[in-house]
């Protein structure tokens, strides 16, 4: 749960920081989710979150722990250097976008908007649960203006 998530999230930022080394933060919206969870139901919601957690999972080789932090957000917490992050969300965000999710015998096809946060841009120990709230709702905001992007914020590394 969130919570669990929020402990590897403070021991990742922890250890980063003492090392000096990159972290980033990709958050995952999909987009149209309150639709879906409107006309089909929130078991497929939910569904439908799993199957893009999986390809994240996935496609996402640095990435040391995936969570849901919202009724339509994932998480991913990441570590390694800018470039190699930059191709490999922009390889997630397509795979997303070609897949076809078999759920209850429909097909979905589902796109997401990322937003991708450096090390720089999370807040001290104790205050990450606010953080990523406060985060999520930016990112909705930004989903209703334009879907299926990345946006990048807070990439000046360590």
């Amino acid at each position: 749960g969130i919570r669990a998530f929020l402990d590897v999230l403070e021991q990742e930022v922890a250890q980063a920081r003492a090392d000096g080394e990159p972290l980033w933060l990709l958050l995952a919206d999909i987009d149209d989710f309150s639709i879906i969870n409107a006309e089909d139901g929130y078991e497929v919601g939910d569904a439908l979150l799993r199957d893009v957690s999986a390809v994240f999972r996935r496609l996402l080789p640095d990435a040391r722990e995936v969570g849901r932090v919202g009724p339509d957000a994932l998480v991913a917490i990441v570590s390694g250097d800018e470039w190699r992050l930059r191709l490999t969300a922009e390889r997630a965000r397509a795979a997303v976008e070609s897949a076809r999710m078999q759920i209850g015998g429909k097909i979905y096809r589902v796109t997401v908007s990322l937003c991708v946060l450096g090390l720089e841009a999370i807040p001290p120990t104790g205050s990450h649960e606010r953080f990523l709230g406060d985060v999520t709702r930016l990112q909705h905001g930004r989903r209703r203006r334009s879907g299926n992007k990345i946006t990048w914020g807070g990439l000046t590394g360590v």
